[in-house]
């Protein structure tokens, strides 16, 4: 998927790259008059001292190679041999053109032969003999290749990269990097200790890197990744409101038409599918690099500068990924393998038609590869080396794999909705009313998770997360992030229109589901108690309290719910008031109980508690139940004694009336007898007969009294003329 980093310095035979392998020479001497014949090697007894000088030529795209090499040679000649160094032999890049060696002025006869990682060169040198030194240069050119050309070695107006090695013994092997002032950039040996430092020096415009006394230059080498972004081209790119600016190597008109083209289809493609606006709120710089510059990946979005760099390779997949990170990077989500995951998904999507992309789909891969690992403990970027690559291998196709399965269940409408949740901070688990939003800055893998699913509709990612992503230290989380997502799904169904508040919510959007369970358990006891509320309201045909279900779904912690409770309690306290009221109204009346309520009024007492109850006051509704109630139990009592009463003053009427009667008998009887006696010596004719009963005929009244104790007539009693009367007051009938 991206391209290996420049090789490193390959390990070349000790014989063949420090010289010592000089062909030790013999010539005749005459010691003991006969003539010495064997040649002998002089492996270890040859000094060398060598100060390599790399210069980048910008001009003429190469860098000059230098080496200034003193051997001295410590060969000792014996009784009957003398022994000489006629040849220098080293091992250089594989990439050096134009090898040539002088010593004093002389041009020396140069041999090369290619092998698999290096040149062998060998130099013919004038006899080196014991005690002697030598100074021999020599010279090579290190050519910039094409852009995209199989050489690691690049120099351009605006960018220069190769590898320096080194020659010599240990502690005198010197190399000199010479750079114009106007390239900057890495410059790094390798291994990178602090033994052989490089000390840096700028002198009439050449910017000078030294390293003295290698200690170990067998395996020496620094890398050299330097640009010169002013010589870059500045090519605007039409894309209506997304201001973009291509920067290209001059010498690379190829790699500028490919990405602009890239680009022009892709970023308006992505826009649409990912449904966010374009984020870079001033230009973004699209530069050309070499994948050494961007420690060998084929792109880098670097969203501090507004910033894609892009390797010379024209991979269109690469390009559109790179641009997808405008979207996908670390300021909308926290993990790494979603946003790599995202990118190369939504750079698969794009229109077709884009040649030149090598990757259409990840590469199969398995949980149980060698080099697999948990997608939440993928390490950020790093230098792509042999003990990486197949780290960083895994990492993007695992990624593109789980993102993939994940977009394709909740669809690209889910997902522009899950996107827009995360740009707005829209948090999860929402309660009543407007959009709350989540207070995180990015988004973890644990809110994209509940967004995928709640926002996005997803119903795999929590397996897909849990069998790729998530570590074995993390694995707890989902279980119990399951079992709460249980339960307040069943709290969502218990509570119908009645959504739970920031007490239940903000635990379970934190993932505190300890404290979330807990909540919970208050809540549902909460709700059931309301149940209980509802179906006794329903029945009394009042209204349901209004004020309790925005207590409900605006309570921020326990004591909120505690506290509703018993305000729920109260209210059923009142309701069974009601009810109570009710039936005690309804129930059939003892005479007795008619009486006692005579003057009273429970049905305006039980009226009230209804009007009570309706706005709001269960303490009044119980009062007024109460009342009713208590009105009805001892009406019993009071009419029995109103009884009493009523019988008592019936019967002092009755006693009185009799009396009167009584009375009245005893009075008419004296009338009579007194009247009989007045007329004893009368005429009794007619006339006198008449004027009797005339006088007679004067009424005569009674009066008593009223139940209510008030005098008023009550009877009137009237004496009226009748033949019998005359019969009674004792005139004989003839």
């Amino acid at each position: 998927m991206v391209p290996p980093p420049p090789a490193a310095r390959p390990r070349i035979p000790k014989s063949r790259r420090i010289a010592s392998g000089l062909a030790a020479g013999l010539v005749a001497v005459t010691l003991i008059g006969t003539i010495g014949a064997r040649p002998a090697l002089g492996a270890d007894l040859l000094r060398l001292a060598v100060t390599t000088t790399y210069r980048v030529d910008v001009a003429e795209a190469a860098v000059h190679v230098t080496m200034d090499v003193t051997a001295t040679s410590l060969k000792a000649n014996s009784a009957t041999r003398r022994f000489w160094y006629d040849t220098l032999s080293f091992g250089v890049q594989a990439e050096a053109r134009a090898v040539e060696a002088t010593s004093d002025g002389k041009r020396l006869r140069v041999t090369t032969a290619p092998r698999s990682h290096h040149l062998d060169v060998v130099v013919h040198t004038p006899n080196l003999y014991y005690r002697q030194t030598h100074k021999t240069r020599i010279t090579f050119d290190l050519p910039g290749g094409k852009p995209r050309s199989p050489s690691p070695i690049r120099v351009g107006r605006a960018y220069a990269s190769f590898t320096a090695w080194s020659w010599g013994d240990p502690g005198l092997a010197n190399v000199r990097i010479v750079l114009p002032t106007s390239f900057a950039g890495d410059v790094t040996k390798w291994p990178d200790d602090r033994s052989d430092p490089l000390f840096a020096r700028s002198k009439d415009g050449q910017q000078t890197y030294s390293a003295d006394g290698i200690e170990e230059p067998d395996g020496w080498y620094a890398t050299v990744d330097v640009a010169d972004r002013a010589a870059l081209t500045d090519t605007p790119l039409e894309l209506g409101r997304e201001d973009v600016a291509i920067h290209a190597w001059p010498e690379d008109r190829e790699w500028l038409d490919r990405v602009s083209t890239v680009l022009e289809s892709g970023v308006p493609s992505l826009e649409a599918a990912i449904g966010l606006p374009w984020p870079v709120p001033g230009q973004l710089g699209v530069s050309e690099v070499s994948s050494s510059q961007i420690e060998g990946y084929g792109g880098l979005y670097d969203s501090t500068h507004d910033e894609i760099q892009i390797s010379e390779d024209l991979d269109s997949h690469v390009i559109v990924h790179e641009a997808a990170h405008a979207w996908f990077n670390t300021g909308l989500f926290a993990q790494r393998w979603i946003n790599e995951g995202l990118a190369d998904e939504y750079a698969s999507r794009v229109p077709a038609g884009l040649a030149g992309s090598s990757l259409d789909d990840p590469q199969a891969v398995s949980i149980r590869d060698v080099a697999a690992f948990r997608l939440n403990a993928w390490p950020p970027p790093s230098r792509v080396d042999d003990t990486t690559e197949a780290t960083e291998s895994f990492g993007y196709d695992a990624s593109w794999t789980v993102i993939r399965a994940i977009v394709d269940d909740a669809g690209m409408d889910g997902m522009r909705a899950v996107f827009a949740a995360v740009a707005d901070h829209t948090a999860t688990y929402p309660g009543i009313g407007p959009a709350e939003t989540s207070g995180l800055a990015v988004t973890d893998w644990r809110r994209f998770l509940d967004l995928v699913e709640d926002v996005g509709g997803s119903t795999r990612a929590a397996g897909l997360i849990g069998t790729w992503a998530v570590t074995d230290t993390e694995r707890p989380q989902l279980a119990a992030r399951a079992d709460a997502r249980k339960r307040y799904d069943s709290l969502l169904a218990a509570g119908g229109t009645w959504l739970p508040g920031s007490v239940v919510r903000a635990p379970m959007r934190a993932w505190r589901f300890p404290e979330a369970a807990a909540a919970m358990t208050e809540a549902a006891t909460v709700l059931a108690d309301r149940d209980r509320l509802t179906t006794a309201t329903a029945e009394l045909g009042l209204a349901f309290p209004a004020a309790l279900e925005p207590a409900y779904e605006s309570a921020a912690d326990e004591a909120d719910l505690q506290a509703l409770d018993g305000r729920i309690a109260g209210w059923i306290r009142a309701a069974t008031a009601v009810r109570s009221a009710r039936d005690a109204l309804a129930a059939a009346r003892a005479p007795l109980v008619a009486v006692g309520l005579l003057g009273t009024r429970p049905e305006a007492a039980y009226t009230a508690a209804l009007a009570a109850f309706a706005a709001g006051d269960d303490a009044a509704a119980v009062a007024g139940s109460s009342e009713a109630v208590a009105a009805l139990a001892g009406a019993e009592e009071i009419g029995r004694g109103r009884a009493l009463s009523i019988g008592a003053v019936a019967a002092a009427v009755a006693v009185l009336l009799l009396v009167l009667v009584v009375l009245w008998f005893r009075a008419r009887r004296r009338r009579r007898q007194a009247l009989a006696g007045a007329t004893a010596g009368l005429d009794t004719g007619p006339a006198s007969l008449a004027m009797v009963a005339a006088d007679d005929d004067a009424p005569t009244v009674a009066t008593a009294v009223t139940p209510d104790g008030a005098p008023e007539p009550y009877a009137t009693l009237a004496a009226t003329p009748d033949p019998r009367e005359e019969h009674e007051i004792g005139v004989e009938p003839d």
